[in-house]
Formats: structure tokens, C-alpha cells, sequence
């Protein structure tokens, strides 16, 4: 029983820290992504805590597939991955966009 609950107390706490690192990611990027083209088109800025928030909210409210059947070891890879790389992807876009503008 206390290898269960030392399990599970690891897993929580990388899913705590994963979870706080890509809604932290995701709302510095969706701030500096509403300033650079939201803002110039007459609405206020969003600070980083509001759209974090913001983040939560539609990832909670939006359907998203994940498939089991894969490995656990790749499938706890690509997820992490796709929490850090997806919010830089878009980071990068973005500002190439906006210093072009």
C-alpha cells in the first residue's frame, strides 16, 4: 500500500508541475499574442494571470483526443512535449508575424 501512494504522490506531482509549467507557458504566450493583435484593434490588454485563466477555461471546455493504446513511456514523452513545444510554436509564429507587420 505505501508504494501505491508514493506512486501516486509522484505522478501528482509531476501532473501539479506540468500542468502550472504549460498554463503558465500558454498565458505568457496567448498576453504577448493579444498585445501584438488584439490590443491594436481597440480591446484591452489581458495580463499574464488573466490569460492563464483564459487557457484553463477553453482547455476545459474544448474537446481533446488522446490516444491510450500507445506506450506509456511515449505517450508521457509526446504529452510533454506537446505541453513546452505548442505554446513556443505559436510564441515563434506570432512574432515573426508581428515584426513583419
Amino acid at each position: 500500500m505505501k508504494t501505491f501512494i508514493t506512486k501516486f504522490a509522484k505522478l501528482f506531482g509531476w501532473f501539479l508541475l506540468l500542468f502550472v509549467v504549460g498554463s503558465g507557458l500558454e498565458g505568457v504566450v496567448l498576453s504577448f499574442l493579444w498585445e501584438w493583435f488584439v490590443v491594436p484593434m481597440g480591446l484591452q490588454p489581458v495580463s499574464v494571470l488573466h490569460a492563464i485563466g483564459i487557457c484553463v477555461l477553453l482547455d476545459f471546455i474544448t474537446y481533446h483526443y488522446y490516444d491510450y493504446k500507445k506506450s506509456e513511456e511515449i505517450g508521457w514523452a509526446v504529452s510533454v512535449l506537446y505541453i513546452i513545444i505548442r505554446p513556443v510554436v505559436a510564441m515563434s509564429i506570432g512574432a515573426i508575424v508581428h515584426f513583419n507587420m
